[in-house]
């Protein structure tokens, strides 16, 4: 835990997508930051290509 009450955290998956007769590769890649300080608790989701 941070000095200003933020957790991080990253994690990477690989998986599969069907795509007709082919399996594309797909990767997540998910970087998160919790702040236990006060206030109300909120999330973000970003989507890159």
């Amino acid at each position: 835990m941070g000095a200003n009450g933020n957790v991080t955290g990253y994690a990477v998956v690989l998986s599969r997508a069907q795509l007709g007769m082919d399996a594309p590769e797909v990767k997540v890649e998910v970087e998160m930051e919790v702040n236990l300080g006060k206030g109300l608790p909120a999330f973000q989701i970003i989507v890159m290509p």
